[in-house]
């Protein structure tokens, strides 16, 4: 009887940094300056980026220490050290789905911002 090693298939998992606008006015590029309403999210380095609709906001950028990759989704969560801002976020790429809400708390309000889009990478 003949054996027949067996080898485990590698998963494939995503190796280069999504750029998502969040409406089709949404402009996402390399360079920070020229991002309105965009989301990056890099997998390999755990790392995110939303840049706003106001040009004037710095963007909410972090390495996330629990970001799960698969070969289908990316997803994360993370909060600022203050506990001011709060993220949730994730990118499905079978169901071409990027979903992200972001909680801001101030001393007075708490603002919520989703974002839900369909037909991405």
């Amino acid at each position: 009887m003949r054996r027949v090693e067996e080898q485990e298939a590698a998963t494939a998992t995503p190796t280069f940094v999504w750029r998502i606008p969040n409406t089709p006015n949404g402009r996402c590029s390399g360079v920070a300056a020229q991002n309105r309403d965009c989301l990056h999210v890099d997998p390999p380095t755990g790392q995110f980026r939303y840049f706003s609709t106001n040009p004037s906001h710095t963007p909410v950028a972090a390495t996330v220490r629990d970001m799960g990759v698969t070969q289908q989704r990316v997803w994360w969560s993370w909060h600022d050290n203050n506990s001011t801002v709060f993220v949730w976020g994730s990118v499905d790429r079978v169901r071409k789905s990027v979903r992200m809400t972001m909680l801001q708390r101030t001393s007075t309000t708490t603002t919520r911002s989703t974002r839900s889009r369909e037909g991405t990478p």
